[in-house]
């Protein structure tokens, strides 16, 4: 499951578009974001079924089987788009950077946890496998249409360091080392419109790179996506 949200409530806008769909627009100011991803967990205490006053539930002498997950919020920060227009044609450019706050699954806690007792980390690692964290938000977008046909690239990043010394138990950890994770979601989609009606068919092909670090562990992932479908625009 994925949802995203984005506001832009200080900013300008500037428009010159003749009668005969020449010219330009512009926006650009100051925006926030959230975007959440969760992947179907396979496992009760990866679902939170679990409660934390029950450790022995959870069965830490087992390695880990945690999936991935990521809630952002992006604080305020610089946004901007364009677009030319040509008769049939269009081209539209957007960026936006912000700094973050999220919590992000920790991507190589599952093999560390293999050889390692990780019950002295943090809380939320330790019975949830995620971290808090502040970081950089980085994110673009190219558009290109012509008649019917539009094709979009995309990329976002996040990349994330653990907040330390900030945890409910901060007493009880015997393992307060900093984790690192980041995300990089790109991709490209194909959209035919279908005269005289808000449907239109679409295909993409997207890419989700990870990357984290436990200690002296760190992992890669790479995650291949292929969609095909029906759009409804309202």
């Amino acid at each position: 499951m994925s949802a995203t949200a984005r506001i832009v409530p200080l900013g300008r806008v500037r428009q010159n578009i003749s009668s005969d769909r020449k010219g330009y627009s512009l926006y650009y100011g100051l925006g926030s974001a959230f975007y959440l991803f969760i992947k179907r967990p396979v496992t009760e205490y990866d679902a939170g079924h679990i409660p934390v006053d029950k450790p022995e539930e959870f069965h830490f002498e087992l390695p880990r089987d945690f999936r991935d997950k990521l809630a952002a919020v992006h604080f305020i920060g610089p946004v901007a788009e364009v677009a030319w227009y040509s008769g049939p044609w269009k081209l539209r450019l957007k960026a936006e950077a912000y700094p973050s706050f999220g919590l992000i699954n920790s991507l190589p806690l599952n093999s560390y946890s293999v050889n390692n007792d990780i019950q002295g980390m943090k809380t939320t690692v330790k019975f949830y496998g995620y971290h808090y964290g502040f970081g950089p938000a980085l994110e673009s977008l190219g558009e290109i249409s012509y008649g019917y046909l539009r094709l979009t690239g995309f990329s976002s990043y996040f990349y994330y360091r653990s907040l330390q010394g900030r945890d409910r138990f901060q007493s009880w950890l015997t393992d307060d080392s900093p984790l690192a994770d980041s995300w990089w979601h790109y991709g490209v989609s194909l959209d035919i419109r279908i005269p005289r009606t808000g449907l239109a068919l679409t295909g993409s092909v997207e890419g989700l790179r990870r990357w984290g670090r436990v200690h002296d562990l760190e992992e890669r992932h790479l995650e291949k996506r292929y969609h095909l479908g029906l759009k409804y625009r309202i």
